[in-house]
């Protein structure tokens, strides 16, 4: 037998040592070989399968200690995770019927060493660390992955690993200019926390206390700002998107978003207020009574004497009753009017099929309509 017939006899041997050693170490692990028995498989190899079965050992050996190394905490992970411009942390509702952005203070998210979280949308309480964005969990995957890459380097030198690039230096899910027009920043009168969505936040992340009729003003304050910021924004996002789809953006995630937001406002505003009534009948509201104008109204009249109607204008009652079923439809059907609406409103505007059609004006007039009511309700 020649040299080069000899090496490549003993390449072959090797190889088929390393595939012995892989299964046997396998078997060992599983509890199906004993140790004496795994010893005496390894002294019946040719010494070229021996070699190639005891670098495989070795490699798994190497391999599981770095893994060890990562589970045990030895090998910390480098997040990177920062607050925003703002000094905000963002977060995200893990209830898949809210899923809601929001954000915290990262003062306040480093100081209060949060174990739950309340979304400030919907109140769905739960571990803290499910509130990661998915921005945040992709960054997280991709510094695992890293992490990964570095211990099996350094365990097995000379072998060359690489993570696909998932990495975003400073996570972030929202565009920045957009969100600080729209973005709703409160602190919570019960525990300080200070947080911030870009829908009106009903609830604190941190203690779930439900937010007061002041942070109503703060509404109303965020909604004309985001009206006077249309202009401009729309002219920025032509050029950089098209015409077209910046007045679909600005429809959906400016007007009606704030249409809809405000009437989520004054419910949760108005019920607040309720509560801090004297009442001595003991007059009780059901959950989301402030949604329905009748109900309130009623409920408001026998505890004050004083009825919703009796605050308003008899034509701005019936105005502010219309645009209140407007947003009930946007909740529950995409703002596509049916035989209900209609029914409830009187609306000739409409047929069964269309869609509500809310403007600049449609969302001024809310405004002033539900800050005039909650006025009155204030004093």
């Amino acid at each position: 037998m020649t040299d080069k017939e000899t090496e490549t006899r003993g390449r072959a041997e090797f190889h088929v040592g390393r595939k012995i050693g892989a299964e046997l170490f396998k078997l060992v692990r599983e509890g199906k070989l004993t140790k004496d028995e795994y010893a005496a498989k390894l002294s019946s190899l040719t010494p070229d399968q021996l070699l190639g079965a005891r670098e495989v050992i070795q490699t798994i050996l190497r391999v599981g200690g770095a893994l060890n190394r990562i589970q045990d905490g030895t090998a910390p992970i480098n997040l990177d995770l920062e607050p925003d411009p703002s000094g905000y942390f963002d977060r995200t509702c893990p209830s898949t019927a809210c899923g809601a952005y929001f954000k915290i203070s990262w003062e306040d998210w480093k100081s209060k060493n949060f174990k739950e979280l309340h979304c400030p949308i919907c109140r769905h309480r739960a571990d803290h660390n499910l509130f990661d964005t998915p921005t945040q969990r992709e960054h997280v995957q991709f510094r695992g992955q890293k992490l990964v890459e570095t211990e099996l380097a350094r365990a097995l030198p000379g072998i060359s690993f690489e993570v696909a690039p998932l990495d975003h230096p400073i996570p972030r899910d929202l565009a920045v200019k957009i969100e600080r027009i729209l973005e709703r920043a409160t602190e919570c009168e019960a525990c300080g926390c200070r947080y911030a969505a870009l829908t009106y936040p009903f609830f604190c992340p941190a203690c779930g206390h439900r937010s007061s009729p002041s942070a109503f003003e703060m509404e109303i304050k965020t909604v004309r700002q985001a009206l006077q910021a249309i202009p401009t924004l729309r002219t920025a996002l032509a050029q950089s998107i098209g015409q077209q789809e910046a007045e679909n953006f600005i429809k959906r995630n400016m007007i009606e978003l704030n249409f809809r937001s405000l009437v989520g406002a004054f419910q949760s505003a108005a019920e607040a207020r309720f509560l801090s009534l004297p009442n001595p009948a003991g007059v009780a509201a059901r959950k989301n009574a402030f949604q329905n104008l009748i109900e309130s109204s009623d409920l408001w009249k026998r505890v004050t004497g004083r009825d919703f109607p009796s605050m308003l204008l008899a034509a701005e009652w019936q105005e502010l009753q219309r645009l209140f079923q407007q947003r009930h439809k946007f909740d529950h059907t995409g703002g596509i009017v049916d035989q209900d609406y209609l029914a409830k409103t009187g609306d000739t505007t409409y047929e069964v099929g269309d869609r509500i059609v809310v403007t600049e004006a449609t969302v001024e007039r809310l405004t002033f309509l539900v800050s005039k009511l909650m006025a009155e309700l204030l004093k």
